[in-house]
């Protein structure tokens, strides 16, 4: 396997759709960045995968839509934006959220994590 740089999780701006009011137990920005700062080496994973089938894979950002459970797991999670056009670097990413349990919430909420990915 050849070494590769790894790419930066850069900034990973959160920004929300919530189904539900924020005023009653909904999850925090930080407390959502960490659930999945958590899977970051999956994630990383998913990218180095991509970059082994294509070198020349672009830079660019990958935003999930992911919905969060009363019980705090991922009931679905879907690539709404994929700058870098990879379908099994969706797929590989789309796994990850949904393996994210971020215990019980108060009401379901759905959230939109861009990541910005780069060699």
């Amino acid at each position: 396997m050849r070494q590769t740089k790894r790419p930066a999780l850069l900034g990973a701006v959160l920004t929300t759709s919530l189904l539900a009011s924020t005023a009653f137990g909904a999850l925090t920005k930080p407390e959502i960045e960490r659930g999945v700062n958590a899977k970051s080496g999956s994630l990383l994973a998913c990218y180095d995968a991509a970059v082994d089938r294509n070198p020349k894979l672009p830079t660019g950002r990958v935003v999930v839509k992911f919905s969060i459970e009363a019980d705090g797991k991922v009931s679905q999670a879907k690539v709404v934006r994929n700058d870098l056009r990879d379908a099994e670097l969706a797929r590989c990413m789309q796994g990850v959220f949904m393996k994210l349990d971020y215990g019980p919430i108060d009401e379901r909420m759905v959230v939109d994590y861009p990541l910005d990915l780069e060699p």
